[in-house]
This record gives structure tokens, sequence and C-alpha cells, in this order.
């Protein structure tokens, strides 16, 4: 990826698509609101049926960060980006480009 694209980040407290079409997805900061452990799946897709491309997870105590953006991490999607979050309901910072 050039550096003269522009990174997108979008938060989400609940599932749902992040982006449509193709794009480039860069990583995640995720926290926990509240003490159990929080959970985020992304996928590569408008929906839980795509292929899985990442996972993080809180440990239990809330306010715990993992997976924070890392441009090696970088991943091409050909269908967009959806975020299927734990029960605990986290937030969730998906960093992203357009491909």
């Amino acid at each position: 990826m050039s550096m003269d694209r522009l990174v997108n980040t979008t938060n989400k407290v609940a599932d749902g698509t992040v982006k449509t079409g193709a794009c480039i997805y860069l990583g995640l900061a995720l926290r926990a609101t509240t003490a159990a452990a929080a959970t985020v799946l992304v996928y590569d897709g408008t929906d839980a049926t795509g292929e899985l491309i990442d996972e993080a997870q809180t440990e239990a105590g809330g306010g715990t960060v993992q997976g924070l953006i890392q441009t090696g991490h970088k991943r091409h999607c050909t269908a967009g980006i959806y975020v299927d979050l734990g029960g605990t309901t986290p937030s969730v910072m998906i960093a992203w480009a357009d491909a």
C-alpha cells in the first residue's frame, strides 16, 4: 500500500458492515466496556458468512486494548468488512483504506 492512501477509521458498538466493496483492512483497536472479556471477529464480506480475517479478545477486567492498528497486518478484502462483536458490548475501531 502506498503512503498516499487515506486511512479511514470506523467505530462500531454493534455487529455490522464497516465498508462494502473492495478495500484494505489495516487492523483494529478493541476496548471492553464491562469487567467481562470482549471479543470481535472481522470478516471479508457484508455479513458473518464471509471469510474470517481477524479476531481479537480483551482480558476480563475491562479497558484492555488489543489488536492495535498495525500496518503490517493489512489484508485486501474483496467484498467489504463486517464486524461481529461479542456479548459484552465492546467498542471497536476498524482501520481501513480504499483499494
